[in-house]
């Protein structure tokens, strides 16, 4: 009875193949490279015990593979604190900026930087100036700003090219006021970590239909301003509590009857001002309350 068999070995491509003859003790076939043994089928039973053969000799190390499972080096790991205001303006400006974990003054993303459709900062986590602004006419998704947790003072987000702002959704403080203007968002998808912010404006956004992405935001400690805003036509999203003051007005979708409702929901300490919205006919009217 013979078994067949096949040569692998470890450290190179060669193999070769055999027939081991039970009753000689005996390989019938030449080996190309001696390596481990694999019984590929057996055609009976043996009466003699196959000789072992053993190489000992470890694989090499897949490279590719670690990288597929995600274990390449950490594209953050060497990012550092940077201090100072940052207003990048080239390629080279930005290169540098992605090799910020924080920045310690203000950060502008403005018209200068035209060329990006995403702010590309993977590894920025707070910005501890006074003014963070993402304006930049050519974003159209920010994306790479996951790690993005903290900013100091105020922070504007607008463009009339911006559709997704998701990719904020680590974003959990900030220190003043956040203003959303001039966007062509459809929602606010990607602020769920806010919670408490010293004031909100959302104004001047053409394609924007509903608030969800800010429906966990409880207290505005300043004003809260939603006006111009033209598709939205109800604030039931809103899950907010409290207010220093509200102004909700020009919103040609929106009827004065459900921006009063929401306005009579909530603790408001200073001033309110529902007007030039929609009445229930259809029509625009002025309606402050005070």
């Amino acid at each position: 009875m013979r078994t067949l068999i096949i040569f692998l070995s470890m450290g190179c491509s060669e193999y070769g193949l055999g027939l081991y003859n039970d009753a000689s003790g005996s390989i019938e076939t030449e080996v190309i490279d001696e390596g481990n043994i694999v019984v590929i089928e057996d055609t009976g039973e043996a009466d003699t015990e196959a000789p072992e053969y053993i190489e000992d000799t470890e694989a090499p190390e897949d490279t590719e593979a670690l990288e597929e499972t995600g274990m390449e080096t950490d594209e953050c790991s060497e990012a550092v604190a940077c201090y100072g205001d940052y207003y990048p303006t080239s390629s080279r400006d930005m290169d540098d900026l992605r090799k910020c974990s924080s920045v310690s003054g203000i950060l502008s993303l403005g018209s200068e930087i035209d060329w990006l459709e995403d702010p590309n900062l993977p590894c920025l986590e707070s910005v501890g100036g006074s003014w963070l602004a993402i304006n930049s006419p050519s974003f159209i998704k920010i994306d790479s700003l996951s790690n993005l947790s903290y900013t100091g003072l105020h922070m504007q987000i607008s463009g009339d090219k911006l559709k997704d702002i998701s990719g904020l959704s680590n974003l959990s403080t900030i220190g003043g006021e956040l203003q959303i203007t001039n966007t062509k968002l459809e929602n606010l998808d990607g602020l769920e970590g806010l919670t408490t912010i010293s004031g909100l404006s959302i104004h001047h956004n053409d394609n924007l239909v509903h608030l969800s992405g800010i429906e966990n935001l409880t207290d505005v400690e300043g004003v809260l301003n939603i006006s111009s805003n033209p598709l939205i036509d109800h604030l039931t999203d809103l899950k907010i509590e409290r207010v220093e003051s509200l102004h909700v007005g020009n919103n040609a979708s929106l009827c004065n009857a459900n921006a009063q409702d929401f306005a009579g929901q909530i603790e408001i300490k200073v001033s309110t001002y529902i007007g030039n919205n929609r009445d229930c006919d259809g029509s625009a009217t002025t309606s402050p309350c005070d």
